[in-house]
């Protein structure tokens, strides 16, 4: 992880939950969390961060279970680092941006956007792809009210914040990455923004039917990258081809052509 985000990323959420704690000790005041309270230190969110990921790996069913001194379940790693008292209040503490400076116009993301553009950027700087792209969307879990919450009877994960993604096809890795936030983006717009980092480099990029449109082929070639996929019928393609698709039989296939735009139809 350190190689990726380096130590420029521990202040941010340092200083920020310092900040919001102390706009809202009047509130706080006799909490148990916050009676001890002093403010994080860097070192002190490394170890939160660390703990944080470390709580994917091994799952339990209640937060304070990492803290259990019940043998059976018992993980000495997390109270050697921190007590369970201390986490909690620095979790209630948790903030990546100043609330202060919110305004009617901030956006649906403001909350985390400090942190969520400091990644992009890392993602879209630290690594050059290969030819080979891939764009396709994520679901981050979600039942809680959320305004652009998304439901998709598709996927595991039917409810959650929908991330669109642009990642090398070899090796996964993410080069760019969207968060949808319902604030009325047009798709093409959003491919484009995705996209926008590797266009003119000659690279190859795979989307789904939801994405892919011969408009869209159209202006990617245009900006010297190829694109390949399945696409939906009322993304452009001529009605003769439409027809002709009613009227194939088993193994046999057609195609239209319009420069080096190509759409085929074929029936297995």
């Amino acid at each position: 992880m350190s190689s990726i985000t380096g130590d420029d990323l521990i202040p941010l959420p340092t200083e920020q939950s310092n900040l919001y704690h102390s706009q809202n000790a009047e509130k706080w005041k006799g909490s148990l969390k916050t009676m001890k309270w002093s403010n994080i230190t860097p070192e002190e969110m490394r170890k939160i961060l660390g703990l944080t990921i470390l709580m994917g790996q091994v799952r339990e069913e209640n937060i304070r279970d990492y803290w259990s001194t019940n043998l059976t379940i018992s993980k000495p790693i997390f109270p050697h680092t921190m007590s369970r008292n201390h986490s909690e209040s620095i979790w209630q503490a948790w903030h990546f941006s100043d609330n202060s400076q919110q305004i009617q116009h901030s956006g649906r993301l403001f909350k985390i956007w400090p942190m969520y553009e400091y990644f992009v950027q890392k993602f879209r700087s630290v690594y050059s792809p290969k030819q080979e792209l891939l764009l396709d969307e994520a679901m981050i879990p979600r039942w809680g009210r959320l305004k652009f919450r998304t439901y998709n009877i598709g996927k595991i994960t039917k409810y959650g914040v929908l991330v669109r993604m642009v990642c090398e096809a070899v090796s996964g890795y993410i080069c760019n990455m969207e968060i949808y936030s319902a604030q009325g983006k047009k798709l093409e717009d959003t491919v484009l923004s995705l996209l926008d980092r590797n266009l003119g480099q000659n690279h190859h990029v795979y989307q789904d039917n939801y994405y892919n449109s011969v408009r869209l082929a159209q202006t990617l070639l245009n900006r010297n990258m190829r694109v390949c996929g399945t696409i939906r019928a009322n993304r452009g393609i001529p009605r003769d081809l439409e027809e002709d698709s009613k009227h194939l039989k088993i193994g046999q296939s057609a195609f239209w052509r319009k420069g080096d735009v190509m759409v085929q139809v074929w029936k297995d």
